[in-house]
């Protein structure tokens, strides 16, 4: 063979490998950020009992009339927020709306513990206070359920097996419908 053919034959070897190893690289940085965002899930996993523990204390204290801020430790986002962009392509459609559903109602859960409390003290001076309390009560009842929903969502994610939040698995018109039929007695309802 002629020096120009082993010359090209090098130069193509060469690439394939430097494009092989930067391929490589991607992948195992990949699985890396993947592991990372299953063990920020694992740790708000275990936060959920003492989120449980403020909502719970928290409403003692409102149906005794006695204001507890809700402030706490926030649940973990930052490697979801870092990396899911860059992996949530590789996940399937069941993963990515399993994450995006637990990150949601994580952020939820923490948006309403932290400003809950103002919403009462910004209500001090109107004769709705009753209200804002019965309202702030339900709102926290709502806060233990989810995480209530949210632990099972997370256990089921970290055992491989996310579950079909929005259930992808059913036909669209059928979920429209049931959601329709759920609401149409309202609407049937007549009106003196």
């Amino acid at each position: 063979m002629s020096d120009k053919y082993l010359g090209l034959i090098g130069v193509l070897v060469g690439f394939a490998l430097a494009v092989g190893f930067q391929e490589m690289k991607g992948w195992l940085q990949r699985i890396a950020m993947r592991r990372s965002l299953l063990a920020e899930l694992r740790s708000n996993l275990y936060m959920l009992p003492q989120k449980c523990d403020i909502i719970s204390q928290i409403r003692e204290n409102l149906s005794a009339e006695r204001l507890l801020p809700g402030d706490s430790v926030r649940f973990s986002t930052v490697i979801y927020q870092t990396h899911y962009p860059t992996l949530s392509w590789r996940y399937s459609d069941r993963e990515r709306n399993s994450l995006h559903v637990i990150y949601e109602q994580l952020r939820t859960v923490d948006s309403t513990l932290a400003g809950y409390a103002d919403q009462i003290v910004h209500s001090l001076h109107s004769e709705g206070l009753k209200n804002i309390i019965g309202i702030q009560l339900t709102k926290m009842k709502d806060m233990a359920d989810v995480l209530n929903v949210t632990e099972k969502l997370i256990s089921d994610h970290l055992a491989g097996n996310p579950d079909d939040v929005l259930h992808l698995a059913e036909d669209y018109k059928e979920i429209k419908d049931a959601q329709f039929r759920k609401a149409q007695p309202y609407v049937d309802r007549d009106i003196d």
